[in-house]
Formats: structure tokens, C-alpha cells, sequence
């Protein structure tokens, strides 16, 4: 979680970063797929710049991984 606490300038860099790193990886299957198009990747660019520059943003990412099986 990212929030003010985060003060360290290059850990706050670091840990967006990772996420953005994460968040591109699935760009080109998703955009191939028609998951996703450039507008929608070019407004997650232009959201993504503006929590980078946010001094009081707050970043959560709450994941989970599912599995099932028909019993």
C-alpha cells in the first residue's frame, strides 16, 4: 500500500514502478484480445502519470487468486 507514510521520495518510485511494470506486461495480450484499446491504455497512462506526481496519493492493490474445483 502506498499512502502518505511512504515519504522516501525513491520508494515511492520503486514500488509504482513495480506496478506499472505489472500493469504493462498484459498490454499487448489484452489490447490483442480486444480487452482493452489506446484510448483506454492511453487514459491509464495519463492516470498513472498523475499518481507518480501526487505527493498525497493513496495506491492499494488488493489481490487475490481464486481456485476451484467441481467436487
Amino acid at each position: 500500500m502506498l499512502d502518505q507514510r511512504m515519504t522516501d521520495v525513491a520508494e515511492r518510485a520503486r514500488y509504482l514502478d513495480h506496478w506499472y511494470a505489472c500493469f504493462v506486461s498484459a498490454r499487448d495480450s489484452l489490447m490483442g484480445c480486444g480487452a482493452v484499446d489506446a484510448v483506454l491504455m492511453a487514459e491509464f497512462e495519463r492516470e498513472f502519470d498523475q499518481l507518480r506526481r501526487a505527493d498525497n496519493a493513496v495506491f492499494i492493490y488488493s489481490n487475490r487468486q481464486v481456485r476451484a474445483r467441481n467436487a
